[in-house]
């Protein structure tokens, strides 16, 4: 059996439901076809584990609102597959800046899909909205501290730190099932929040007989996941760990920026606070604790915390849902890996770097291509969660005349095109290490990171 996304002529998101005594929650959508061709149905499931029972009804209003939007964000996964023309949202009508905004979030988030698989989101994504509607932020002040989204890197464990240093008390959340963050967040010591997520397999169904498929904004689904979970606990504040080259696009396609790491950039982190804001609860505050360093500014506060070391990992392969596991934590083959390395070599010993991946990959005759990707000499920056060209070139200037690194065989290269035709590169390696003043980080958060 095949599947044609051209004969999908609408999306329609249907019913949800919510199970407090379980904490399940249950997402509809259906793809409308064509002529005699059955609708195709997929409902997602999503377990908040120990979740207490939501008694007032400030807090119920704000969660329905949550598992509304919710709803819409977690929509993209199945719309994805052949994105029709037309979508339909059963239930109460959106108002407009919500619908707007969901129209933002899919045209931005599903860049790289675009990109990939060429083809032309205009004009198809366009959720309806109601002028009269307005959906108000409900009586709801929660008041139980800061929740902080972990995905087993060494960026979130940087902002544990910080926290943890500055006295603050914290619980961690992360979605899924993934053995590594399960027992790193045991490992910190404080308490937890977990999602369980069950993707439909209807899905994954669709998707082998044809479906289009690709990238979509996962961390704006964590989002809208994250800021229920903050209700249903009763949490003020979600503390991320975005760095600012998320905001960096990676290319443009048919006449706009394609930015992998859309739904962690800074534009998307406001627009996320005012709908949070205006329709869930004024005093949940969201923003990025990382935003104003550089990921090799990241890189060198992580290196600090040699207890993380042999425990992060940051490679997404290990993540993927429908791939064997290596029991490795990094595969050494791709971006990730590449940028993770590269930036923690100008501040680590080198043996025990290397001990860490089990190999030296800034030696490695198969990697040379994808660092000069890296460093901006081919190609454009990755699909993928690594730091800006700059960021490349400056860490790999810092390493360029250390003993152990200048004999390897991108450092070579490093040295013998690149760095003689690079203008001031000392300004350069200075402005990456430096703390940008473009962020939302309020007092007294701004304070602890500033000590940083």
């Amino acid at each position: 059996m095949s599947f044609s996304p051209d004969h999908a002529i609408g999306f329609r998101f249907t019913g949800r439901d919510y199970e407090p005594t379980t904490g399940t929650a249950r997402f509809g959508f259906t793809l409308e076809m064509a002529g005699e061709r059955k609708d195709i149905p997929f409902v997602e499931t999503l377990q908040f584990v120990d979740a207490p029972p939501v008694s007032d009804g400030g807090r119920r209003s704000a969660l329905a609102r949550c598992l509304k939007y919710l709803h819409l964000a977690l929509g993209v996964s199945y719309y994805k597959a052949a994105i029709p023309p037309r979508i339909t949202v059963e239930g109460e009508p959106l108002p407009e800046d919500v619908a707007r905004f969901f129209d933002k979030l899919y045209w931005h988030g599903l860049g790289e899909f675009s990109y990939v698989n060429r083809v032309d989101l205009t004009d198809r994504i366009r959720f309806p909205s109601d002028a009269s509607a307005r959906d108000p932020s409900p009586a709801f002040s929660p008041s139980a501290g800061v929740l902080t989204p972990i995905g087993g890197g060494k960026d979130s464990l940087v902002s544990i730190e910080l926290l943890r240093a500055a006295g603050v008390d914290f619980s961690t959340f992360y979605m899924g099932d993934s053995a590594l963050i399960d027992e790193m967040s045991a490992s910190l010591g404080v308490p937890r929040v977990r999602v369980r997520r069950r993707i439909s397999p209807a899905l994954f169904e669709l998707n082998r007989q044809g479906a289009l498929n690709g990238h979509v904004p996962i961390s704006a689904i964590i989002a809208f996941v994250a800021l229920t979970a903050a209700v249903i606990h009763g949490f003020d504040h979600i503390v991320l760990s975005n760095e600012r080259s998320a905001n960096i696009p990676n290319t443009e396609y048919l006449g706009r920026a394609i930015n992998h790491q859309y739904s962690k950039s800074l534009e998307f982190e406001e627009d996320f606070s005012r709908l949070t804001a205006a329709h869930v609860s004024p005093d949940i505050h969201y923003f990025s604790l990382l935003r104003g360093f550089s990921e090799l500014k990241i890189a060198s506060l992580f290196s600090r915390h040699e207890q993380h070391h042999p425990h992060f990992g940051s490679c997404n392969r290990g993540f993927r849902i429908h791939e064997p596991k290596s029991g490795s934590r990094w595969c050494n083959d791709c971006p990730k890996c590449r940028f993770v390395f590269l930036s923690l070599a100008p501040f680590m010993d080198k043996s025990s770097l290397v001990a860490i991946f089990g190999k030296n990959l800034l030696d490695e005759a198969s990697q040379f291509a994808g660092y000069r990707e890296l460093a901006g000499a081919e190609g454009f920056k990755p699909f993928e969660c690594v730091g800006d060209v700059n960021e490349s070139r400056a860490a790999l200037y810092l390493i360029a005349d250390k003993p152990e690194w200048r004999d390897d065989r991108v450092v070579r290269w490093f040295n013998e095109r690149v760095r003689p035709e690079w203008q001031t590169p000392e300004n350069a390696v200075a402005a990456e290490m430096a703390f940008s003043d473009r962020h939302r980080i309020p007092e007294p958060f701004l304070s602890i990171v500033r000590e940083a």
